[in-house]
């Protein structure tokens, strides 16, 4: 009879340090929260000057979320808006270089949204200088290990950046 006292004792305790616990955790649901700074981007594009030859930068959003919205907005017009459910945004090429050229000297925003629980949520834009003048439209670089010590192991490359 002692022992079934004591498991007893100690099953209500621990049941109240969990309701105690559930208790503490319990806030705002996300979906009821405003969203906070930038959301989360693959690969970070947050505050970078675009040159207006460069080739889109497309991107991933890195949110849980049903659905995505990006609206790449600027001074003189020529936004572009995406939506899709998997989060990859790719741009088309012409409306990109359009929407640069258009705009050196400026800046351009993106703004991101978010659906969750039916409901879209908006992040704070990102704002990047677009530059006035163009860049080089190749990049060559050579590619090796700080290890390797026989030339077959390097290798010479060229990326077209526009």
């Amino acid at each position: 009879m002692k022992r079934h006292t004591e498991l007893t004792a100690a099953a209500g305790a621990l049941a109240f340090m969990l309701i105690l616990v559930g208790y503490q955790a319990i806030s705002v649901p996300p979906e009821l929260a405003p969203q906070d700074g930038h959301a989360k981007i693959f690969p970070d594009y947050d505050g970078v000057t675009l040159p207006p030859n460069i080739a889109p930068l497309n991107f991933m959003i890195e949110e849980d979320a049903e659905a995505y919205r990006v609206i790449l907005k600027s001074k003189n017009g020529n936004d572009i808006a995406r939506e899709n459910r998997s989060g990859r945004m790719r741009f088309p090429r012409a409306a990109w270089k359009k929407l640069l050229a258009n705009n050196r000297g400026e800046a351009l925003e993106i703004h991101i949204s978010i659906k969750k629980a039916g409901q879209w949520r908006s992040f704070q834009p990102i704002v990047n200088p677009i530059a006035a003048h163009d860049i080089d439209s190749h990049l060559s670089y050579r590619l090796f290990n700080s290890v390797y010590t026989r030339w077959s192991e390097m290798g010479i490359y060229q990326r077209h950046l526009e």
